[in-house]
């Protein structure tokens, strides 16, 4: 049977990033986990569709900067 939880460390090397920001997202609500005691566990699924919402957020084109120079203000 194959497992559909990994640990901080185990999910940390899945999806490329360090432990610490693991445990940051965690900490700010930001990343879903299931805590047993002191264990922390994360579903893949919830792994990979965190990283879908990261990539989305990314993608979205964002309004170009309006304010500063070259808007007609004077100096």
């Amino acid at each position: 049977m194959e497992r559909t939880t990994l640990s901080v460390a185990e999910s940390a090397e899945y999806i490329g990033v360090s432990e610490d920001l693991l445990r940051k997202e965690i900490r700010e609500k930001r990343l879903r986990h299931i805590r047993i005691g002191r264990r922390i566990l994360l579903k893949k699924h919830s792994l990979d569709h965190w990283m879908d919402e990261l990539e989305e957020e990314s993608t979205k084109q964002k309004t170009p900067y309006s304010g500063g120079v070259g808007n007609g203000a004077v100096l």
